[in-house]
């Protein structure tokens, strides 16, 4: 009955009495009573079945010691330095392949030429005058 009190159709689901018994509703009908043994031994199937999986979940789980963690760092470390290791030396054997393919640099300074020493003992005044303007101008 509604708040009316008027008659309408329980609305569809289960329902759980006082003593424990369920009422499934289907349609507005009563389609089926269940006991209430009946649904303890359900709900302690899935709990058996919960408590399991949960077992299942820690023994699979592994149960790491310090030292253990101190490995798997390590090896981790030797395998990153390996790694890098093989990259410098890629990077060195790439660098002397270009460094063999490059053209010798060409020095922008220009070359001097060392004048040769003159004896200016043995040269006339003109010759003197000359050999000097000579060597400034070079």
């Amino acid at each position: 009955m509604n708040d009316e009190g008027e008659r309408i159709p329980l609305p569809d689901g289960d329902y759980k009495l006082q003593d424990g018994s369920l009422l499934v509703v289907a349609e507005g009908a009563v389609a089926e009573m269940k006991e209430a043994e009946a649904e303890v031994e359900a709900e302690e199937e899935k709990e058996e079945e919960m408590k399991a999986e949960t077992e299942e979940v820690q023994a699979s789980s592994e149960v790491l010691t310090r030292e253990a963690v101190e490995g798997m760092i390590a090896e981790a470390i030797e395998a990153t330095k390996k790694e890098f290791s093989s990259q410098i030396e890629e990077r060195d054997a790439k660098i002397t392949e270009l460094s063999k393919q490059a053209t010798p640099s060409i020095s922008r300074a220009p070359k001097m030429e060392v004048p040769t020493p003159v004896n200016l003992t043995e040269l006339s005044m003109k010759e003197r005058i000359a050999a000097i303007q000579n060597q400034f101008s070079k």
